[in-house]
């Protein structure tokens, strides 16, 4: 197996990587780059290693890393460090833009699971997201009342969940800061729901905000024996014995 190295004086030549040949690249100058697919020097001074993809076939990509070996212990396919003093370490920054449809980093789902802060993620989670120290902050948003599905707009996923920031709306569909979840309205989730009516009777009601009643035009039934026994019409008719 042959190793070749290309110095940092070849910048601007054009390499391969095969399946049996490694080519080690050594800089010692940060002044130089490699450019693949560009046209003369890299055009960001900052990389060390660019590569410009202006295939408009579908389906093609700019950089494909694949490890395929059969190895004892882990395997990498692809590695990425950020180490040195800085204000900011940023190992990996994904962006996309231009399309219809922009995803900065899709993972599918072959068989594999994603760990953050743990190399070992749990095989019946998709996502594993490890820390003593830390939690996961989900997106926050200012909603407008539970049945308005703004800012998001149409196409909510049912389950999408949000931290909500605002206070809004006109009761019963005001909206108070926590979190929310789409399930054709926004749903809150709380330790501290509306409250309900019991059947052991009540407390600390407030007739302006908690009534036994409808919020449309229907009527109120009652039943004993699982038999109607009483009907309040929409326009306030008391019905004992029947239904009209």
């Amino acid at each position: 197996m042959k190793t070749k190295k290309i110095k940092s004086d070849l910048s601007h030549a054009q390499f391969g990587i095969g399946t049996f040949a490694f080519f080690l690249l050594t800089f010692n100058s940060f002044a130089q780059n490699i450019s693949v697919n560009t046209t003369g020097a890299a055009n960001s001074t900052n990389s060390i290693f660019e590569v410009l993809q202006p295939s408009t076939t579908a389906g093609t990509s700019g950089i494909f890393v694949r490890h395929s070996g059969a190895i004892a212990g882990t395997g990498y396919s692809l590695w990425a460090e950020k180490t040195g003093v800085s204000t900011t370490n940023i190992a990996g920054y994904f962006t996309a833009t231009g399309g219809t449809n922009n995803y900065a980093l899709i993972v599918p789902n072959l068989g594999g699971n994603v760990g953050i802060g743990t190399t070992t993620p749990n095989a019946s989670a998709l996502l594993d997201v490890s820390s003593t120290t830390k939690g996961v902050l989900l997106p926050k948003v200012a909603l407008s009342a539970t049945n308005n599905n703004a800012p998001i707009g149409a196409g909510v996923a049912t389950g999408l969940i949000v931290y909500n920031t605002a206070t809004a709306g006109v009761f019963p569909n005001d909206v108070t800061p926590g979190y929310y979840w789409w399930n054709g309205q926004w749903e809150r989730f709380s330790s501290n729901p509306k409250p309900a009516w019991y059947t052991t009777g009540n407390t600390g009601t407030n007739p302006a905000q908690y009534f036994l009643g409808t919020i449309d035009a229907q009527p109120i039934a009652i039943r004993s024996n699982n038999v109607e026994r009483m009907r309040i019409t929409p326009v306030g008719e008391v019905i004992i014995g029947g239904t009209a």
